[in-house]
């Protein structure tokens, strides 16, 4: 099914992105030589001879994974050996962000490179098709279908955006198709989309480690060993009913689970991961053995975290925590390493893979008004944003400050090895809680219309019992 436009029914005559000889280096900026050389050798055989085709793109996102739940960041469980096998060759970003904790938003703004998007907002499908890309998207999200303007983004300039049925749901209203059905209809797509000479965009977007958490046995078991509790993975379930009154949210009603059930859930949290591992790793492999690695760019990320039973809360769509907004990001190119030797602590964000990826690809961001910043450049700011229903975080290196409409500022201490912040009192500080909520107030004032469109995305979320 397409579930979007096609590319050619899009104009980016606004915003050329076509190859150029020059504007790549001829750049304000200093560019290290080893960056350059490998630029050089990645689009072109010098100028005005016959530059090389440009590179495939795979990009992998996984709804719901905790960063601090992959080996590559530390977690002592094989949850993801065949993720951290495959990317050990590429760049692991320690200190990533998404600019917002809810599905449909934070992947409309992955996709457009902008915090604010809007209707006439390219893509960067609709990019990368412009510039004669093959695109092509299979997914497991339901509420990708909506009508919203953030959902309308997300399905724009795919030639093909294969989706499952408006019937394929679970009790919750959740997606039914799971990463083995993702897979497989990955190669099918692989297929049709090596039948020509072009280069392709392909993105994939598993939902397994989303709840209810039910993956198959044997992923779970190694897991679950001794489990003491009788809970099944439908935790949803179990809070919404159990709760202590129907006023309580249901995602802070974890009260009702004990240690041995939030034992028990992590665990099958854990086995769905290890469960789209298992596949992700069928789908790698496939990639190798076809010969498209000296071809393809592949990124890998998520659109947020989740609550495991941290102070009694589940879930997410919540809150500006860490246990939200950070999230992996992986990306292995065909030539090397991004950003030279050693994996990355700087600040960055999901708004930073479009223009990274055109890059890679050998296209020109400039004039587009991204808010993202390209990854070759690092450090190319020192600071990135989120936001959430009236509340925005500024995060640098080691800090974080949360400005909530009407409330004190709130600051936190990062370290890249560990999972949440430590909250701080400002005046220890001080000079950095001035810069972090100076710049929070400069990106409300530069955003004004955010507030609108993130009350558009909470109210659509009730009504479909998505959260209280």
């Amino acid at each position: 099914m397409n579930g979007g436009q096609s590319a050619g029914t899009l104009s980016v005559v606004e915003h050329p992105v076509g190859p150029s000889c020059g504007p790549i280096f001829e750049s304000r900026h200093r560019v290290p030589s080893a960056v350059t050389s490998l630029l050089l050798g990645l689009f072109l055989v010098g100028c005005g001879a016959t530059a090389e085709t440009p590179p495939n793109i795979l990009l992998i996102t996984v709804d719901t994974l905790r960063w601090d739940r992959l080996g590559l960041y530390g977690y002592e469980r094989e949850t993801t050996p065949e993720i951290d096998r495959f990317f050990s060759r590429g760049r692991v970003f320690w200190n990533a962000a998404t600019p917002a904790p809810c599905t449909i938003p934070a992947v409309a703004q992955l996709l457009t490179g902008r915090y604010f998007v809007e209707e006439a907002s390219p893509t960067l499908t609709s990019l990368l098709g412009g510039a004669g890309y093959r695109t092509a998207a299979v997914v497991s999200r339901h509420h990708f279908r909506a009508s919203t303007v953030f959902a309308r983004a997300i399905r724009r300039g795919f030639d093909r955006f294969d989706i499952q049925g408006p019937d394929e749901v679970d009790r919750h209203g959740h997606s039914t198709r799971s990463a083995d059905e993702v897979t497989q209809r990955g190669f099918n797509v692989l297929r049709e989309l090596r039948t020509d000479d072009r280069p392709f965009f392909l993105w994939l977007h598993y939902f397994d480690p989303h709840d209810p958490y039910t993956p198959p046995s044997r992923f779970s078991s190694p897991f679950d060993r001794g489990n003491q509790s009788e809970r099944g993975g439908d935790r949803r379930s179990y809070l919404q009913t159990e709760r202590a009154s129907p006023d309580q949210p249901w995602q802070r009603a974890g009260a009702v689970f004990d240690q041995e059930d939030v034992r028990h859930l992590r665990n099958l949290y854990d086995g769905e991961i290890r469960f789209v591992d298992y596949e992700l790793g069928k789908l790698l492999r496939h990639v190798s053995r076809e010969g498209l690695l000296e071809t393809t760019i592949v990124g890998f990320t998520s659109d947020h975290g989740e609550w495991l039973g941290e102070g009694n809360r589940w879930d997410h769509c919540q809150t500006l925590a860490e246990e939200e907004i950070r999230v992996p990001l992986l990306v292995r190119s065909p030539k090397g390493p991004l950003k030279g030797e050693g994996d990355v602590t700087d600040p960055v964000g999901l708004l930073d893979l479009v223009p990274t990826l055109l890059r890679l690809a050998g296209r020109d961001s400039a004039g587009l008004e991204l808010d993202g910043g390209d990854l070759w450049e690092l450090p190319r700011r020192d600071l990135v944003f989120s936001y959430w229903i009236r509340a925005v975080s500024a995060r640098s290196a080691d800090l974080k400050l949360i400005r909530k409409r009407g409330r004190e500022p709130l600051l936190y201490e990062l370290d890249p090895a560990e999972l949440r912040g430590r909250r701080i009192d400002p005046e220890t500080r001080p000079g950095g809680a001035r810069r972090l909520d100076a710049a929070n107030r400069e990106f409300l004032r530069r955003h004004p219309s955010i507030d609108v469109q993130s009350a558009e995305v909470l109210e659509k979320l009730r009504s479909v019992g998505y959260i209280d």
